[in-house]
């Protein structure tokens, strides 16, 4: 069968973005929400505010970025 490779894409990339919030809520339970997973340190509240499922720091997700 013929895949819309637009919609595969959609698909791909919301089912990310669901990995990254059951991620966040797992870090909520675990009392470690609103920590970088790299260096350990705070993630900004405005940080947060724009992406709740956020799990580096704004350093460390630069460092991730430039690979």
């Amino acid at each position: 069968p013929n895949v819309d490779p637009v919609s595969w894409a959609t698909a791909q990339s919301t089912q990310r973005v669901m990995e990254r919030i059951t991620a966040a809520l797992d870090r909520l339970e675990a009392g470690t929400y609103g920590r970088c997973i790299r260096c350990g340190g705070t993630i900004v509240a405005a940080r947060l505010d724009v992406m709740p499922y956020a799990e580096n720091c704004i350093d460390c997700q630069r460092n991730v970025d430039r690979r």
